[in-house]
C-alpha cells in the first residue's frame, strides 16, 4: 500500500503464511467482509485501518504473535480480530497502535502458552513516546492467557474513554492482570510528562486471575483526575485501585444506588483518594481500602453485608427507616 493508497477487501479469502497486508508507507485499509487468514503478522504498518465487517484470523504455532504491527489508527466497527498465539512467546491483538475505537465487532486476544512460562499477552499495546488512546462505545474486547506472564486489556498511558460494550481479561495461571492500566511518563528531552486518566460512563470491565492479582482499573499516576458515572468495573482482586484522585458517579442532585457498580472480590476501592457520589461498592475483605475524601451533600452511608459481599452505597438522610436491632428497613412486607 502507497502513502496515499486506498484498499478495500470486501470479501473472499486470504490466506497467507506471513502478512495479509503489508505497507512501508502511510496507507488506508478497509476490510468489509470475508474471512482472511495469517500464520504470521495479518496486517503490517498500514496507517489507519477500519474492521467493518468479515474477519481477520491470526494463528502463529511458533514465536512472537501479532495481530496488527504499527498500525496508527485502528477502528474496529462491525469487525472481528482473532488472534491466537500456541507458543510461549508474548501475544499482542495490537503492537505500537497509537489510537484504538471499537464501537461493535470483536477483538479476541488468546495466549496458549505453558501455564509456567512468563511470556505477556496484550489486547492493544502501546509503547513509545507520548500516550495513547482507547475509545470504546459498543462491541467486546477479550483477553485471555494460559501463562503465568502479566495480561492486559487496554494500552499502558491510555486516554481511555468507554461508554459500552465489554472488556474482558483473564488469566487462568497466576499471572497479574489489568483491564485498563494508567500511568505517566516523560515523552520528551525536556521531561514534560503525560498523564493518562479515563473517563467511562457505561460497560462493562471484568478482570479475574486464578491464582494472581487482578485489576480491573489501575491507575499509577499522581495527577489528573479520573472518572466513572456509570457502567460496571469487577475484578477478582481490585475493583479499581489507584494513586490519583477517583470520581465515582456525579454531584449534583439525582442519586443512584445502582450505578457505576465496582466490584472487588479482594476491595472494591483500594489505595487512592475517592470521591463517592452514586453507585454501589462491593468487596469481599470490605468495600473499600482507600480514603473517601467526598460525598453528596444530605447523604450517609449504608453499609450492608451478605454471604458474598460486603456492600456500601448513599441514602438520603431524610428518608424514614424502621430500625430493628440497628439495622435500618425502608419497607415491610410479609
Amino acid at each position: 500500500i502507497g502513502s496515499s493508497s486506498q484498499t478495500n477487501i470486501s470479501g473472499g479469502a486470504i490466506t497467507s503464511a506471513t502478512n495479509i497486508v503489508h505497507s512501508d508507507n502511510p496507507g488506508t485499509l478497509t476490510i468489509s467482509g470475508g474471512t482472511h487468514t495469517s500464520a504470521g503478522t495479518a496486517i503490517y504498518k498500514v496507517n489507519t485501518v477500519s474492521l467493518t465487517g468479515g474477519e481477520v484470523i491470526v494463528n502463529r504455532p511458533s514465536g512472537e504473535t501479532i495481530g496488527m504491527y504499527s498500525c496508527s489508527n485502528v477502528t474496529i466497527d462491525g469487525g472481528k480480530l482473532t488472534v491466537t498465539s500456541n507458543s510461549d512467546n508474548n501475544t499482542y491483538g495490537l503492537y505500537n497502535a497509537y489510537r484504538f475505537y471499537i464501537n461493535s465487532g470483536e477483538l479476541t486476544v488468546t495466549n496458549n502458552g505453558d501455564p509456567n512460562n512468563s511470556s505477556r499477552t496484550y489486547g492493544i499495546h502501546y509503547d513509545v513516546s507520548g500516550y495513547s488512546v482507547y475509545s470504546q462505545t459498543g462491541g467486546t474486547v477479550t483477553v485471555t492467557s494460559s501463562t503465568r506472564g502479566e495480561t492486559h486489556g487496554a494500552p499502558y498511558w491510555a486516554s481511555f474513554t468507554m461508554s459500552g460494550g465489554s472488556l474482558t481479561v483473564n488469566n487462568t495461571s497466576s499471572g497479574t492482570v489489568y483491564g485498563m492500566i494508567g500511568a505517566y511518563r516523560a515523552y520528551s528531552a525536556s521531561l514534560n510528562s503525560v498523564y493518562s486518566t479515563f473517563n467511562i460512563t457505561g460497560g462493562t470491565i471484568n478482570t479475574t486471575s486464578a491464582s494472581g492479582t487482578a485489576y480491573g482499573i489501575y491507575q499509577n499516576n499522581p495527577a489528573n483526575q479520573s472518572t466513572i458515572s456509570g457502567g460496571t468495573v469487577r475484578s477478582s482482586t481490585y475493583g479499581i485501585s489507584s494513586q490519583n484522585n477517583i470520581v465515582i458517579g456525579k454531584n449534583d442532585d439525582t442519586l443512584s444506588q445502582t450505578s457505576p457498580e465496582i466490584i472487588g472480590d479482594s476491595y472494591a476501592l483500594n489505595n487512592g483518594n475517592f470521591y463517592f457520589y452514586d453507585g454501589v461498592l462491593r468487596g469481599e475483605k470490605a468495600y473499600r481500602d482507600g480514603a473517601i475524601k467526598g460525598i453528596v451533600d444530605g447523604t450517609t452511608g449504608h453499609m450492608e453485608s451478605n454471604e458474598d459481599y460486603d456492600e456500601n452505597y448513599w441514602l438520603v438522610e431524610d428518608e424514614n427507616y424502621l430500625s430493628v436491632n440497628n439495622i435500618e428497613y425502608n419497607s415491610l412486607t410479609k
